[in-house]
């Protein structure tokens, strides 16, 4: 499955809107309670699926395959989002299943996607595309 294809489903957007918006947790502890690998695979496997996707999206970033622009276009403000949300959660999981250097594309991709924000960037560069499909 592709990565737009992937991010693009019916069922990444519902897992997207569960994960973002419904569930709720106040630390660590509770995440592995409710979420761990071992005490609910299925659920762990949602998290983990969509995280791993803005893993694929941010180490494209990082290889200068996809710019970040580009990234943009796919998933907009979702994996800002995202990570303001469980980014404590993710950098305690990396101690948890002992991968220091886990999921550190997710939180590169958010740290480009916020400095595109941050310097208008991002509306300069809709604006072009905006340009270049009236163009055509």
């Amino acid at each position: 499955m592709s990565l737009y294809q992937q991010l693009g489903s019916e069922e990444s957007w519902e897992r997207y809107s569960e994960i973002a918006y419904k569930i709720e947790c106040k630390d660590f502890e509770e995440f592995m309670e409710k979420y761990g690998p071992t005490t609910n695979p299925k659920a762990f496997a949602r998290f983990t699926s969509l995280w791993y996707a803005y893993v694929a999206l941010g180490d494209l970033v990082y290889n200068g395959t996809f710019s970040v622009e580009q990234a943009y276009l796919l998933v907009a403000d979702m994996p800002i989002r995202m990570w303001d949300k469980w980014g404590e959660i993710i950098i305690e999981l990396r101690e948890y299943i002992g991968s220091p250097y886990g999921y550190t594309v997710f939180e590169y991709l958010v740290s480009e996607l916020k400095k595109l924000s941050d310097n208008n960037q991002k509306i300069e560069y809709l604006e072009k595309m905006k340009q270049a499909t009236t163009n055509t």
